[in-house]
């Protein structure tokens, strides 16, 4: 009774806490990243570096402001937000060796055998753009442009799936 009183109490605690320093449940995809040190300019610049420009497209400045327009799109939908999230949690039990089967040594190699996270950016990718989102995907995620080889194992993915899914949705545009 006493630990679970005082497990309450922890809690609410650290909600209060949390709160004084400005973190909320609430808080969008955007300050989620960049409480991660992801900010949106790195999610834009990633997305410039993997786009492949055409020359019958639009200007690389109106490709650019695309890119914004569609990473702004669909980092507010909740269902983009929610995977990203579970992402960048998975990430957090990894780099502390939670995650079963997998010490964080390991697990900060990027193991072949952890194809879980593949999964998570390559279902991102094709919620935002079906199949032509997962073929961007397999592009972006072997070539690792921008913040993305720098991210863990789960964020890298998860960030990578973003930007695919609004790389292709660009090239559609």
């Amino acid at each position: 009774m006493i630990g679970e009183l005082i497990g309450r109490a922890t809690r609410r605690a650290v909600r209060e806490g949390l709160k004084d320093c400005g973190i909320t449940p609430s808080r969008s995809l955007e300050e989620r990243l960049e409480e991660r040190g992801i900010s949106f300019d790195d999610l834009l610049d990633t997305a410039e570096e993997a786009f492949v420009f055409h020359p019958d497209s639009s200007s690389e400045e109106g490709t650019v402001d695309l890119l914004r327009e569609e990473l702004k799109k669909w980092m507010k939908d909740v269902n983009v937000g929610s995977l990203v999230i579970g992402g960048l949690h998975l990430n957090e039990v990894g780099d502390q060796g939670n995650l079963p089967e997998l010490p964080a040594k390991d697990f900060e190699s990027d193991p072949v055998h952890l194809i879980s996270d593949e999964i998570l950016g390559m279902r991102i990718a094709n919620y935002i753009n079906g199949e032509k989102g997962v073929f961007e995907f397999e592009r972006v995620d072997r070539s690792k442009p921008g913040i993305l080889k720098e991210l863990g194992p789960f964020t890298d993915d998860v960030v990578g799936g973003l930007i695919a899914g609004a790389c292709s949705r660009v090239y559609e545009r």
